[in-house]
């Protein structure tokens, strides 16, 4: 959205993406329980205990447990609220550094103050091991990081070599068409491809071109990169399509004929939600329309 001069903040982007994704959480349970496959019990028994049992077995929160959430804490605050604190008059005025804080800058303050906070008590520890060490960091999946910054290198590549603003101009002629049945055509595109491939390579890859797209329309570029945004997010047919689903998958418990059977419905269900989320939160949200 920075390409189309706007700079959405994480709690911005939550007053869209909390209350989708909670509707859709229920969807998915109604559909997944009550419709595709009905479970043979309604309850398991001994569940109860036994989730008391493995709660009691954690005992309380150790020193290092309550910092490390104390500085989760901190970063949350600031991804969420800091960016709307930072518009308030007087903060503009005294504290005009708050408007300048971005989302990777309080991520590397967290990482790094992971490596400099004691796990212990000083009087407890008198070696002052931090919370994090490179031992335990380098087993990180840099892997995935790696496919989250090409990702967003492609993204960048796509927006200065101009290419996104080449297909915009070269779709302009779509514009007669109704911009619901375009919303609807990009949405479909992204839930497929996403079913094909990583849903942050689908997302990097299109989300510069299909803005340029709404541009190239006449649509604003926040309905088509929200549309692009959610799609990719429901994947719900194919293993590969998310890390999740290939951990439920790993199960052993489910096929993929059963995984697309009950994912072909949500992802049915998935198109309609979204397009009434275009229609009523992201003007709410944003003051825009189509």
């Amino acid at each position: 959205m920075e390409s189309h001069g706007f700079d959405m903040a994480f709690g911005t982007w939550m007053l869209i993406g909390v209350p989708w994704a909670v509707i859709m959480l229920f969807i998915a349970w109604f559909v997944l329980t009550k419709l595709v496959y009905r479970p043979e019990i309604n309850e398991l028994p001994g569940g109860k205990e036994l989730i008391r049992e493995e709660h009691a077995k954690l005992g309380s929160m150790t020193t290092a447990e309550r910092r490390v959430g104390w500085i989760f804490a901190g970063a949350i605050f600031f991804w969420i609220f800091v960016p709307f604190i930072a518009q308030i008059a007087w903060f503009v005025e005294n504290m005009p550094f708050l408007g300048e804080i971005n989302d990777a800058q309080v991520a590397m303050a967290a990482a790094i103050a992971c490596f400099l906070v004691p796990a212990k008590r000083a009087r407890d520890d008198r070696s002052g091991a931090p919370l994090l060490r490179w031992s335990a960091a380098k087993e990180i999946p840099w892997g995935l990081l790696l496919l989250f910054g090409g990702g967003l290198s492609l993204s960048a590549m796509f927006t200065q070599t101009g290419f996104s603003e080449w297909v915009g101009e070269q779709v302009s002629g779509l514009s007669s068409l109704q911009s619901w049945l375009i919303i609807i055509a990009v949405i479909v595109v992204s839930l497929v491809l996403t079913e094909l491939t990583s849903n942050t390579a689908t997302a990097a890859a299109f989300l510069p071109i299909f803005g340029a797209v709404a541009v190239g329309v006449g649509i604003d570029p926040l309905f088509m990169t929200i549309a692009v945004t959610l799609s990719v997010c429901s994947a719900y047919m194919l293993p590969v399509a998310t890390p999740s689903n290939a951990v439920a998958f790993g199960s052993g418990e489910i096929s993929i004929k059963q995984m697309t059977r009950a994912g072909v419905i949500l992802n049915i269900i998935s198109i309609g939600l979204i397009m009434l989320v275009m229609y009523t939160l992201v003007p709410l949200v944003f003051g825009v329309s189509l």
